[in-house]
This record gives structure tokens, sequence and C-alpha cells, in this order.
């Protein structure tokens, strides 16, 4: 066997390990110990843009007329 194709492996191996601590977290992440203790941070909001003074039933009437009003709608998500 030729030595590049030694040593791709090795090196490859070496790159996927090379970021992980003992306890087999990757670096700069939290434990999932740690993670349980830590102290929840603050996570930036969206700016209000009036929705929330809405009702359930007028947001679903709007979505209905804006789906409505144009030629065609693309939906991603998962089904629940």
């Amino acid at each position: 066997m030729r030595k590049p194709a030694v040593l791709a492996p090795l090196l490859l191996g070496g790159m996927l390990t090379a970021d992980c601590h003992s306890d087999g977290t990757a670096a700069g992440k939290p434990s999932a110990a740690s993670a349980l203790t830590a102290e929840p941070t603050a996570v930036p909001s969206a700016v209000p843009n009036g929705v929330e003074r809405l009702t359930a039933q007028e947001i679903l009437d709007r979505a209905r007329e804006t789906s409505l009003a144009v030629g065609s709608v693309r939906m991603r998500g998962e089904f629940v």
C-alpha cells in the first residue's frame, strides 16, 4: 500500500477525535452534567410586529386571506 493511502485514514481519524474531551463531549460545548447545573442564558427575541395582540382566530383569518390572495403557497415543516 502506498504511504498516502495509509496516512489518509489515520489523519481523518485524528481530526475526528481531536476536538473531543475524555468524557465524549466536543470542545467548547458543555457536557450533559454541566448543562443541567448551568444557569440559562437570555435568548434574544424578535421585534414585536403586532401579532401578539391578535386573537388566535384573527391570526387564522389573516393567514387564510393571505394564502387565498397569492398565486401559490409553499409550506415546509414536520407534522407533529
